[in-house]
């Protein structure tokens, strides 16, 4: 399973926030094994978000030496990938689960980037599917060639915007495809219920919006401080289970519900994934013994998030809930 997170507009979707906050939070609710990574231009937002940020040159050098996209570039032009070598080049962000990171290249060639990430990325992504229930792609926003590539390939789509009606109404007039793509799912980041045009305001403005498609999650100036200093991890292992009352009860709450939505998405294009073709039953039925989708669909909640789903769901902050 693939899932891409994408924007129309550079820095204004909150993209790189929504996908750390999804995926950690996905990773604390359910056993689903993840790989995320990232195709950005000398951009390390999401591995500074996750780890901090590196200061030195050498520091930055000694971290990517032996890990990262390039790493296994290399690795994959030697032969074919195991589990083990893409594990090499990754770096863990949980210990209790299989939810690993890959970092971006470090190429600092614009045209040697552009041709490496065109013919090999693609196909090292696809392989990796192969030892993850899903892998997760922050997208270049805007027409890139390659995002572009990596949206026609996406199982799921998470379409990130702000409550800007500009930038709404760029994506409604130039995206237009992507409107009424069925893998979509619009995620609305730095979300101020208070604001003019809140999820139910745009439901009713806008026909390619509706409750099962589109999630938010709050703007919460605790978690973008643990995006600044790189303690993601840190905040999300401290808040998950929060409760009614505590600070960043509403963020974590409603990041909850976007989750589960999120997951149910994931979890149908999987069985449509697992359909057979019409003429061709019988060979698909052998295919399907190998398919890492069959592993998708027994992940169960973990025993945890029970508790947490208890504690965050039908309960109102001081800022109530959205629908």
């Amino acid at each position: 399973m693939k899932a891409v997170f994408w924007s129309n507009g550079h820095g204004q979707g909150k993209q790189t926030a929504n996908l750390i906050a999804v995926c950690q939070i996905m990773a604390h609710m359910y056993e689903t094994t993840m790989l995320i990574t990232q195709t950005h231009y000398t951009q390390n937002d999401l591995e500074e978000a996750a780890l901090g940020r590196l200061r030195s040159r050498q520091q930055r050098e000694e971290f990517y030496q032996d890990g990262g996209i390039d790493a296994l570039l290399r690795t994959f032009k030697q032969g074919p990938l195991t589990e083990n070598a893409v594990a090499e080049c990754c770096i863990s962000l949980l210990e209790s689960r299989k939810f690993h990171l890959l970092p971006g290249s470090q190429n600092g060639n614009r045209i040697t980037f552009d041709e490496i990430m065109d013919t090999m990325l693609l196909s090292v992504l696809d392989k990796a599917e192969a030892f993850y229930d899903l892998v997760i792609i922050d997208a270049n926003p805007g027409r890139n060639e390659l995002s572009q590539k990596l949206l026609e390939q996406a199982d799921v789509i998470l379409v990130n915007l702000s409550q800007n009606r500009g930038m709404i109404d760029d994506f409604m007039e130039n995206y237009k495809e992507l409107s009424i793509d069925k893998r979509v799912f619009f995620l609305f980041g730095g979300y101020i219920q208070e604001s003019k045009y809140n999820r139910n305001n745009l439901i009713r403005r806008y026909p390619a919006f509706h409750r099962k498609n589109t999630g938010v999650i709050p703007f919460c100036t605790g978690y973008m401080d643990a995006l600044s200093s790189g303690e993601t991890k840190d905040f999300f292992e401290r808040n998950v289970e929060a409760g009614h009352g505590e600070e960043n009860f509403w963020f974590i709450q409603e990041l909850t519900k976007t989750a589960k939505k999120i997951y149910r998405i994931l979890t149908k294009a999987a069985e449509k994934k697992e359909s057979p073709p019409e003429d061709n039953t019988e060979q698909w039925n052998e295919a399907k013994q190998e398919a890492r989708s069959e592993v998708w669909l027994d992940r169960k909640p973990t025993e945890k998030p029970d508790a947490g789903e208890a504690g965050m769901t039908g309960r109102k902050g001081s800022h109530g809930t959205v629908d």
